[in-house]
């Protein structure tokens, strides 16, 4: 896929978001919920509203012929398949049917189990890996009610008054612990989703036509306008600010786009123009690019300021070879669920990869000749590289890395608690590193680091989900400390020496103050700087020639 502006899909003209991550949860199996929007699912709601899909609304459709996966990327068709068998589709996934439902492995050690079935759709219950870690997912009258991650904790939905999501709750401590939101939502009538809050209380803001996203705004006040054609493509997208001035743009930049005619309205600036056959035209501020699309809504040819880049592509979608400016091509070699086996450089020098019939690499031989071969077992990876190496990882029954070696034999250990975080780490020297952490996200918030010439010790306080202040403690007592709030200000200071600064909530730095030997310097914005002694009224101040 190819996508110009905030960004648009120039095959499709679809317009789509930038993933947005409102929870994590760290663990052996991480739980993320991410949250994306496109238009090619704007008469979907899955409970945040028309067009928006989330990490964990994948379900399962059974249609006549075909059986339908909803990813959160949109949807993959697999052929109708009986129960008891299974088939390979896109992407190298393959779907297999059991008697209570669906299990799709996608081909990187994750397994999708859907299995409770509302007519002829099966909803997510859980995901797996290898190591039998799992994520489960729980419905109240049909609608996500809570999540539970791969080491116990407990995630929350709570629904707004129209029955979608409102917010993703968590406790912050496993006994006695509070609920705290990390995320809200809020909708109009129309069902489409209005505002996204986060953890720390910044919010982002959507404005539709027909489910169609119109404009998104962020908390730092930079919006993303999108205007649509006759066939819901979209034609044009920018960013701006209310009052139209961008610190981020220069003042000579073009008053027009390179088509010559569209003036130019912000950042990201792309005006399309979509023809038949996949083919379309995007004018941005530098050129006008063009493209060439295919029926796997890929580009086969694009032609960017004179300068032509091609692609092919096998029966099932996966890039066989590409073509840059110069005539130089690279081809790759898969298997049928489109893992590489070979790819040969523009040079003809080719790298072989062989494969375990779990589709892992077993051997890799590079155009040198040199092997790198990998050995698995349930609990050790052991790869030797082309000069002899032998490198060694294991992992406990969860995946967790336990220990590895090196070729000159140094060994580091790591331990972890029971909700997977690592506490101790002891590296081939001796020297040992102590973590704790909180029951909230897992964020740390100690660790002393001791070896034979030193010992340090920071301790982290979290006063939000995202917003942390850390002090180090070396030898001597000499402390290091900082404090941070995202979007709004951050401050740091240490000593014998300190330096503080302050930003905008754009993230644009105002001023700077260091403190050495008795005097402050402090710099605001790109040329005033002022020196005064510490404690003292007064001081002389400076223009300097650069900075």
């Amino acid at each position: 896929m190819a996508a110009k502006g905030d960004p648009v899909d120039v095959v499709t003209g679809r317009v789509f978001t930038i993933p947005a991550v409102d929870l994590e949860l760290p663990g052996p199996l991480p739980l993320s919920f991410v949250r994306s929007y496109t238009t090619a699912a704007v008469e979907r709601d899955v409970g945040l509203g028309f067009g928006w899909s989330h990490s964990l609304a994948w379900e399962i459709e059974v249609r006549r012929r075909i059986i339908r996966v909803w990813t959160d990327d949109g949807p993959v068709d697999f052929d109708a398949i009986p129960v008891g068998a299974g088939a390979a589709g896109p992407h190298g996934w393959v779907l297999a049917r059991e008697e209570r439902g669906f299990v799709l492995d996608t081909s990187n050690d994750r397994w999708y189990v859907f299995a409770e079935a509302a007519g002829k759709r099966y909803r997510l219950t859980a995901i797996k890996d290898r190591y039998n870690n799992e994520i489960g997912l729980s419905y109240r009258e049909g609608v996500l009610a809570e999540i539970t991650d791969s080491v116990g904790r407990t995630v929350r939905v709570r629904r707004a008054p129209d029955g979608r999501i409102g917010a993703f709750e968590i406790k912050n401590a496993q006994e006695r612990g509070v609920w705290v939101a990390f995320a809200r939502y809020n909708y109009d009538e129309a069902g489409d989703l209005t505002s996204a809050t986060d953890a720390d209380g910044y919010t982002t803001r959507y404005t539709y036509q027909e489910h169609h996203l119109t404009s998104h705004t962020s908390p730092t006040g930079l919006t993303f306008s999108f205007r649509y054609d006759d066939r819901r493509r979209c034609v044009e997208t920018w960013g701006s600010y209310d009052d139209g001035r961008d610190r981020s743009l220069a003042e000579d930049v073009p008053t027009h786009l390179a088509d010559g005619r569209t003036v130019a309205r912000g950042i990201y600036h792309c005006k399309l123009e979509f023809g038949e056959d996949g083919y379309c035209e995007v004018a941005d501020s530098i050129t006008v690019h063009r493209y060439f699309g295919n029926r796997f809504g890929k580009v086969d040819k694009a032609v960017s300021a004179g300068a032509v880049f091609s692609r092919t592509y096998d029966e099932h979608g996966h890039l066989r070879t590409f073509v840059d400016p110069l005539g130089a091509m690279t081809i790759w070699q898969r298997d049928r669920l489109g893992r590489e086996l070979s790819v040969t450089d523009p040079l003809g020098r080719m790298t072989v990869i062989e494969r375990d019939p779990d589709g892992h690499v077993r051997r890799a031989i590079d155009p040198a000749g040199g092997v790198t071969e990998i050995w698995r077992t349930p609990d050790v990876l052991i790869w030797t590289d082309p000069l002899g190496a032998v490198f060694q990882v294991r992992q406990d029954a969860r995946g967790r890395l336990v220990e590895t070696v090196a070729p000159n034999g140094g060994r580091t250990t790591y331990l972890y608690d029971d909700l997977g975080n690592m506490v101790e780490k002891t590296d081939a020297l001796g020297g040992k590193m102590q973590l704790a952490y909180d029951y909230w996200v897992g964020a740390a918030r100690s660790a002393i680091r001791a070896a034979r010439w030193c010992r340090t010790a920071m301790t982290i306080a979290a006063t939000s989900p995202a917003s942390t202040g850390l002090a180090a403690q070396r030898p001597a007592t000499n402390t290091t400390a900082w404090a941070t709030a995202p979007r709004s200000s951050s401050r740091t200071s240490s000593s014998p020496g300190s330096c503080e600064a302050a930003y905008t909530s754009s993230a644009r730095c105002t001023s700077r103050t260091e403190r050495s030997h008795g005097f402050d310097t402090t710099v605001r914005g790109a040329w005033s700087r002022s020196r005064t002694r510490s404690g003292s009224a007064t001081g002389s101040s400076s223009t300097p020639r650069g900075w």
